[in-house]
């Protein structure tokens, strides 16, 4: 299927969705396909500029619109929901959203510790129980747990809650416009999310699975009419919904198997690290700003980044990007030191 036909069997199933029913006042924005060489928008093929890269939601000539890198086969119907989902990111660049994450100093500062992310991993489990019978109990436990870790983890909270608000509300948007579309496909989606968030390993990158648990999260607090959230505000949802939350009073979770993982990811994050090191490929060498990397599962070890896809940097007063994977090692400034080709 090229991508003309792509384009016009997304656009016909999105028409077909009531935006009403997903967000208060989110409408349909216009949207893009694209590969590795040609773009076609609104009718059209049109040059395929830098602008272009990965999926997600972007400015083009004055207008926010969504946009979808098709690499591989991908239903239709999928691909709809997903183009919703970066549409909905549009409508929060349009509409000034400010809860943004900070994503580069994350990235360094988030500290994976075994008391958090079991704590976490309770939390999880309450979600997963609370989406197939909710009960007040459940619902209170968990947030005395959030607001447990909002008290004595801020910085992870916070990053998490951001990712939450974003991600998690894009995630939430695709998921009942998929419902809209198919039936079947949100029921397989929700039972994904929940195995998603239900498993250990999938902390790590602690990003990734955030879409999930703030989708959920969404739905949870809507299925139930629990919490108007559909507006915009300087505090994230799942800050504020602590708001009168009691103090946990019981025997905190721990976890043995988090340390193991916690110590697996690091040593992994290493691995790539010293491979990269050992090859030596340098594609980059002195002290240039560090704009932008992928953060969607970028990691971080002992002063390396490890980036796929793309590096963003500035250099002589202009924004570069490198395209590929990388190791990307970090001065005492935080500024590129030198950046490292990873061989496929």
């Amino acid at each position: 299927m090229n991508l003309e036909e792509i384009y016009y069997g997304t656009r016909k199933i999105i028409e077909s969705v009531d935006f009403s029913l997903l967000w208060d006042g989110f409408t349909p924005l216009r949207f893009a396909v694209y590969n590795e060489e040609e773009c076609f928008f609104d009718g059209k093929f049109i040059p395929k500029t830098e602008a272009f890269m990965a999926n997600t939601a972007i400015k083009y000539k004055g207008e926010y619109i969504a946009i979808w890198n098709i690499n591989e086969e991908i239903d239709l119907e999928v691909l709809a929901s997903k183009m919703i989902h970066e549409m909905f990111h549009a409508y929060q660049m349009k509409n000034k959203e400010s809860r943004f994450p900070n994503e580069m100093e994350a990235l360094v500062k988030y500290n994976y510790s075994v008391p958090n992310l079991s704590v976490k991993m309770e939390e999880n489990r309450l979600i997963s129980n609370l989406m197939e019978n909710f009960n007040e109990a459940d619902f209170k436990s968990l947030l005395s747990l959030r607001k447990y870790r909002l008290l004595n983890y801020k910085y992870e909270y916070r990053y998490e809650s951001a990712v939450e608000q974003i991600e998690g509300s894009a995630e939430y948007v695709e998921l009942n416009a998929l419902k809209q579309i198919s039936k079947e496909k949100y029921k397989l989606k929700i039972a994904g999310m929940l195995k998603k968030i239900s498993d250990p390993k999938s902390c790590f990158p602690i990003r990734i699975v955030s879409y999930s648990i703030g989708g959920l999260i969404f739905e949870l607090l809507k299925k139930n009419d629990l919490l108007s959230f559909e507006f915009f505000s300087h505090e994230t949802t799942t800050i504020s919904f602590l708001e009168n939350a009691s103090a946990y009073n019981e025997e905190l979770p721990f976890s043995s198997e988090m340390e193991t993982l916690i110590k697996d990811y690091n040593s992994a994050t290493d691995q790539i690290i010293q491979q990269a090191l050992l090859t030596n490929e340098c594609v980059l060498d002195g002290e240039y700003e560090l704009l932008g990397v992928n953060v969607y599962n970028a990691r971080y070890y002992n002063r390396y980044i490890v980036s796929t896809y793309f590096v963003m940097f500035m250099r002589e007063g202009c924004e570069s990007v490198l395209y590929g994977d990388f190791v990307i090692k970090l001065n005492t400034n935080d500024k590129i030191s030198k950046v490292y080709k990873i061989e496929s």
